[in-house]
């Protein structure tokens, strides 16, 4: 289990929520705090998640991804008390550029975790930026 330094406050989640929001845009229908997680950062979920699988793989398949997010309408929920939320959340104002690799990367493996991804080549290349960002230290 990983745990942050302390768990946020009301009000840093709320504005937490606001950031992520407006940093995803249109990927995200609603994101809101979970207390069910115990390991894992975040999660996605839709309504009927099986059909929206089925449905991505079948109707939606020859669909733009903003077109995909309108349908399935995924709500991102955060575990507040996880160590990569709690420094996500320090480095909206510390570093921008790299929270907004974080959350999108949060966010995308998330969706794979939820089957909701067919072909997460795409992200490669924020994770490597995500990579020289962290190895720029060392």
């Amino acid at each position: 289990v990983t745990r942050g330094e302390g768990s946020l406050s009301k009000e840093q989640e709320e504005d937490l929520l606001g950031w992520l929001q407006v940093t995803l845009g249109p990927r995200v229908s609603k994101t809101k705090v979970t207390r069910r997680l115990q390991s894992h950062p975040c999660i996605v979920t839709v309504a009927e998640m099986g059909a929206a699988r089925h449905f991505l793989k079948t109707t939606l398949a020859d669909k733009s991804a903003e077109e995909k997010y309108r349908v399935l309408q995924p709500t991102l929920e955060i575990n507040p008390d996880h160590t990569i939320i709690t420094k996500m959340n320090k480095l909206k104002s510390e570093n921008p550029e790299l929270a907004k690799l974080v959350a999108e990367q949060i966010y995308d493996n998330a969706m794979i975790a939820a089957g909701l991804i067919d072909d997460p080549r795409n992200i490669l290349n924020r994770m490597n930026d995500l990579l020289t960002m962290a190895l720029e230290k060392h």
